[in-house]
């Protein structure tokens, strides 16, 4: 592949870019390894090539948009994230005009895309499972009828302190749905996840089908990433090989 011709130039500085320092090399060479395999047919290459910038390119500045931002203690309601957020993209937009016309015309082709991207060192499975006592599993949410949130999420704050002091529940788990763009298969893609505490199996009494639990302590700041796959994600991506475990999923 050493002598195929390299992706435009103008599309890898887009990626150089917008995409963050610690993945930004790692990117780079998946996008020119895919590229070079279809270097045979240079018009579907760069097409190939176009489709993998709307995957990742725009993840990559949402994340450059987000990176030196760290949520406040008290910002637990949906509604007073987002404005938040809004804000301080805008913020961050209005400083660099150049970044701006970059980041304005890439929201243009592909708005929407939410996500963020982090190495992931342990892989585990498990079905989709009925759970087990589900009468007695109740969902809890924030409330502020100041702001006329009834159904609001809690913040981290929140749930560690109801997670401490609360007497009505075994136990509490929490999760939050999020995106990324997964790399290193066939072509990057995005994908739709959860983030969980670590006990969110045991609480739901849901066993993993294959490979282990999260391990207590596996949700805390530092620990290693690990990421537990879905019974159709194991087959569809994988078919269903039980030697997944143990393999790096780049997201």
């Amino acid at each position: 592949m050493s002598g195929s011709p390299p992706p435009p130039r103008w599309a890898e500085r887009l990626v150089a870019l917008l995409a963050p320092e610690r993945v930004r090399e790692e990117l780079l060479g998946d996008l020119r390894e895919g590229y070079a395999r279809r270097a045979d047919d240079p018009r579907r290459a760069r097409a190939w090539y176009g489709g993998q910038l709307l995957r990742t390119v725009v993840p990559a500045l949402r994340m450059r948009l987000r990176s030196d931002f760290v949520p406040s203690d008290d910002s637990g309601h949906t509604m007073e994230s987002l404005i938040h957020d809004l804000r301080y993209g805008l913020r961050s937009l209005w400083r660099s005009p150049t970044f701006a016309t970059v980041a304005t015309l890439t929201l243009a082709l592909a708005i929407g895309v939410n996500t963020a991207i982090f190495s992931i060192v342990s892989v585990v499975v498990f079905a989709d499972l009925p759970m087990q006592d589900a009468e007695t599993v109740s969902i809890v949410r924030a409330v502020n009828p100041e702001l006329g949130v009834d159904q609001g999420s809690l913040s981290v704050p929140d749930y560690l302190d109801l997670a401490e002091r609360a007497e009505s529940f075994e136990s509490l788990a929490a999760l939050t749905e999020d995106q990324w763009v997964l790399t290193g298969l066939d072509r990057p893609q995005r994908v739709t996840g959860y983030r969980v505490t670590a006990n969110i199996l045991r609480q739901w009494r849901l066993p993993p089908v294959l490979g282990r639990d999260f391990a207590g302590g596996e949700d805390r700041e530092g620990a290693g990433r690990v990421v537990m796959l879905s019974y159709p994600f194991w087959q569809s991506q994988f078919g269903g090989e039980r030697d997944v475990l143990g393999r790096t999923l780049r997201l």
